[in-house]
């Protein structure tokens, strides 16, 4: 007997998380669904209206099938049928290549001129061999979905009965999503099991004495737990109730096939042409039989005879006929569909599924039919209808009969068993977004009772509950409300799968609703209010155009901004190649609430005229005041009094900065940055105060500690007004990894653009290395960080190391050869090697407006004789013009970066702008740019 191994905490906190969300959800809005139905209508007093973050899903998708076929309009197309049959009766049925058109005039005037001929001629004939590959090995929703269809069992006695053959010893474990066997078994051995087995004996048998034998087809999944279903011994039927003997026959069939060879046919495609149109119709022929000997479940593979024809080949229609039909409606969901949704869209487990189906029926809020064309499928209740109706007229972004909400808690709770996340933080994030689902409804739980009422046809008993009373408990420390710690920022890491709910915080325009991010048309997105719109209490509603098509894609991120005073969440954004400045990653995550102006820039979003938006208000009288929370930080409170506004901000750092009476401080909004680093209080009428940072250091004389003011959160004088700015995010690398992180208060702040980088961790969260790339190419040289653990036994994590010009070193493609050949040439915007020329005549004004498509550059008096590189060729050069006699080692570095040629012209132009003479003119030549 093998010993046992370590528990696994992270899937045993995985296992905690489900259980505490499934039972602090349910029991919140089954409480408010109960209460709201039973007080208000006798026909529910005695009902429980039970609400499951599984079942809501499961119900939801058996009402959008019904709705899909209650409101199916049948749409009337018409197609061409040819059929030939020969004197033997052998008969072929051609298909038309058009399929069906949707337009009689159209059909009618094609089959007009196929009239004209009388005869169809064989155009071509092709034969080729065909495969129908056997199936993988079994899983339980790939067993329960057989055996609804096949075997006429439901789930849950599908489920059962496997669960009593394991019990017996007969099978192997039935609940697992593996679906590829591990190349130790020995498959060999179960199948000689089965030799003398009255049924599948002879088929066992020539597996393994015939070199039948073939190892299984791999599926896409290992749950790493349990192996694929399987039988472990032999049985006599005797022994076994129906549906054990139906289900452990079906168990050793796919087992049987899976370990035999692919069947091997050969089909044969015949295509007649009347006229312009093509027809078609396909006969095969089964050489090989393989699996189908013990296994044909559903495949519908068999043979298809059709007479033999030869290309040039004419023969006359025995019918050619114009056909009119209808398109038909869906069916409802039958069992087996259900089970294959719910498993695609993540609701409930492979262990679980067939009891989320059970409650929902046990719960009348579907039915299944047993009667009638439609027998074993599903129809939605009035109740359950009612409520599905009731939520979604309320218009959640998220709807809770939607499977959106569960996919993504198992989503986050596979981060947990990854150790991408831990369970304090997917609890806290889950909580928020059904406590935001939640609160909306109570608020509109009338939409609710005029749904029941309509479709149960009942009135009112009594008034409908007081809101309040729900909102009274939303807000106890027993419910569904979970405060986030605050390490809820780093929930799960850059390149972790998105958030779908697109709910970005709390809106600081009302106070009240919840900011969405909303697309519109394809073209723009709008972060929008939830009171915008119902109710118009709120005018938060602000643009971010997008016509551009610079945004390929944008949703919400768990992440929250640090930097918001509201921790709104950040926008993972996907930008399309070239639309951005090349010291952008094309995936992106930022804020858009103000924290980040260089984003706000590129995409022309403004939010200055809402709350919380950066402003600037005059400065009159200002007050501090210092205290110490619990966990003895200094917490320094400003309060900026003016004509019109007044602005409270606190911010924590853990100095203590002692304000003596007398201090003349135009603010002590000392704030403690993302990285670690403080910026200094500044004083009325000078550059920096006498302060001190996080670390002890003196800025009074120093250099600031970030060298753009947009780049962190400052405070400036200027024409006695306050300017508030909003730190911006520091564009990472491709992968979106942070170049930074944040310092304890015990490290050595260090600059942005300094002379070292700060500290940098790696996805398993320790110190980087710092390497340099040896191998011989265009980056030898470069120094990047990796996790000093290596790739095997650690991360991926890869970044290039920044330089002192952060601009430049984000542009530039390191050219091995061009850094150590000091004769390397630059070259022009043709990628050719630019050659000299000199200016030898100046041109007038008028010239140069002829001239402007002209070959050759014209410059004023004051650059004859000057010296520069160009375009060598002669015919339609391109306008990249470089001054030799001058130092311009920027523009230099430009010539071997990565960006687009648009980006290195408007940078090379704008020196160009700067190099010219007092009069000179740049010429640019629009049609090549």
């Amino acid at each position: 007997m093998l010993s046992p191994d370590n528990i696994d905490t992270k899937q045993v906190d995985a296992v905690e998380a489900r259980m505490e969300l499934d039972l602090r959800i349910g029991a919140i809005l089954t409480r408010f669904q109960t209460l709201l139905l039973q007080k208000r209508y006798e026909e529910m007093n005695k009902k429980v209206i039970s609400y499951g973050s599984c079942q809501f899903p499961t119900l939801g998708f058996v009402v959008d099938r019904y709705k899909k076929v209650k409101e199916f309009v049948p749409e009337e197309f018409y197609y061409l049928s040819l059929e030939h049959i020969l004197d033997t009766k052998e008969k072929a049925i051609f298909k038309w290549n058009r399929v069906k058109l949707f337009d009689l005039e159209s059909t009618f005037a094609i089959y007009s001129n196929c009239l004209q001929e009388k005869e169809a001629t064989i155009s071509n004939v092709s034969s080729n061999r065909k495969l129908k590959y056997k199936p993988i090995p079994l899983s339980t929703v790939e067993m329960e979905k057989m055996s609804i269809r096949y075997l006429k069992l439901n789930s849950q006695t599908t489920m059962k009965t496997a669960e009593a053959l394991y019990n017996k010893g007969f099978i192997s474990y039935p609940r697992t999503e593996t679906d590829m066997f591990d190349q130790s078994f020995n498959l060999k051995g179960l199948i000689e099991k089965h030799i003398h087995c009255p049924k599948r004996g002879q088929f066992a048998s020539k597996l393994l004495n015939n070199n039948g034998f073939e190892w299984p087809r791999n599926g896409k999944n290992n749950d790493k737990a349990h192996p694929p279903i399987h039988p472990t011994a032999l049985v006599c039927d005797s022994k076994l109730n129906r549906e054990e003997t139906l289900l452990y026959d079906f168990i050793v069939r796919r087992f049987l096939a899976c370990c035999s060879k692919n069947a091997i046919g050969y089909q044969t495609v015949v295509t007649a042409k009347i006229s312009t149109e093509k027809f078609t119709t396909t006969g095969l022929m089964i050489c090989e039989r393989n699996f189908l000997d013990i296994y044909s479940f559903g495949l519908g593979w068999k043979d298809q005879t059709i007479p033999m024809y030869n290309a040039g080949e004419t023969f006359v229609p025995s019918r050619f006929e114009l056909v009119k039909s209808k398109s038909t409606k869906p069916n409802l969901l039958d069992e087996a569909d259900l089970v294959d949704i719910m498993n695609k869209s993540q609701i409930g487990t492979d262990a679980t599924i067939h009891d989320h189906i059970k409650k929902v029926i046990d719960r009348e809020y579907i039915i299944k039919l047993t009667n009638g064309p439609q027998a074993g499928r599903f129809l939605p209740s009035n109740l359950g209808f009612s409520l599905v109706e009731g939520y979604d007229s309320i218009g959640l972004d998220l709807s809770l009969s939607k499977p959106y909400l569960r996919r993504e808690m198992e989503t986050l709770l596979k981060k947990i068993c990854d150790g991408e996340a831990n369970k304090e933080q997917v609890v806290s994030h889950c909580i928020q977004l059904y406590k935001q689902v939640y609160l909306q409804t109570v608020r509109q739980q009338k939409k609710i009772c005029s749904a029941v009422e309509k479709y149960f046809g009942i009135t009112s008993s009594e008034p409908s509950p007081d809101i309040n009373s729900f909102d009274d408990y939303a807000t106890t420390g027993d419910n569904i409300d979970y405060v986030p710690d605050s390490s809820d920022t780093n929930l799960v890491t850059s390149n972790a799968s998105d958030s779908v709910d697109n709910l970005l915080g709390k809106c600081d325009l009302c106070k009240i609703g919840i900011i969405h991010l909303i697309m519109h048309d394809n073209n723009s997105y709008y972060l929008q209010c939830s009171n915008f719109l119902p109710t118009g209490k709120c005018k938060f509603n602000v643009l971010v155009n997008n016509r551009s098509r610079t945004i390929i894609s944008a949703n919400a991120s768990i992440s929250e901004c640090e930097n918001c005073i509201n921790k709104k969440r950040k926008i993972n954004f996907v930008f399309s190649p070239g639309s951005v400045p090349p010291v952008i990653p094309l995936n992106y995550q930022g804020c858009l609430f103000g924290c980040n102006e260089m984003l706000n820039e590129i995409l022309n979003v403004s939010i200055s005229s809402f709350a919380n938006a950066p402003t600037k208000t005059p400065v009159q009288n200002q007050t501090s005041s210092v205290s110490k929370d619990l966990f003895g930080v200094t917490n320094i409170s400003t309060n900026v009094n003016t004509t019109k506004t007044s602005i409270n901000s606190s911010y924590n750092t853990r100095n203590t900065i002692n304000l003596t009476e007398g201090n003349s401080i135009n603010s002590h909004a000392s704030r403690k940055r993302p990285y670690g680093i403080v910026d200094s209080p500044i004083s009325e009428g000078s550059s920096h105060s006498n302060g001190l940072n996080s670390f002890g250091q003196n800025y009074s004389s120093a250099q600031p500690p970030f060298k753009s003011s947009s780049s962190y959160t400052s405070l400036s004088t200027f024409n006695n007004s306050t300017s508030y700015s909003a730190p911006s995010n520091n564009f990472g690398s491709r992968n979106n990894h942070s170049s930074f992180s944040g310092l304890e208060s015990g490290n050595k702040g260090t600059n942005v653009y300094g002379n070292s980088n700060p500290l940098v961790k790696c996805d398993c969260g320790i110190e980087c290395e710092l390497k340099t790339v040896k191998k011989a190419g265009v980056n030898q040289g470069k120094q990047f960080y990796s996790c000093s653990k290596g790739q095997q036994s650690g991360c991926s994590f890869f970044e290039w190391y920044k330089c002192n010009n952060a601009f430049i070193s984000d542009l530039r493609e390191n050219n091995a050869n061009s850094e150590n050949d000091a004769t390397a040439k630059p070259k022009c915007f043709c990628n050719l090697v630019a050659v000299e020329h000199v200016v030898k005549e100046p041109s007038s004004n008028q010239s140069k407006l002829k001239n402007i498509k002209s070959k050759s550059p014209k410059y004023d008096k004051y650059n004859v004789g000057r010296k520069f590189l160009g375009c060598p060729k002669s015919s339609k050069p391109c306008v990249y013009r470089k001054w030799v006699s001058q130092d311009l080692q920027f523009s230099n570095e430009i010539e071997h970066t990565h960006a687009s040629a648009a980006t290195r012209r408007v940078i090379l132009l704008m020196i160009a702008l700067i190099e010219r003479g007092p009069n000179e003119q740049i010429l640019i030549d629009l049609d090549r740019m």
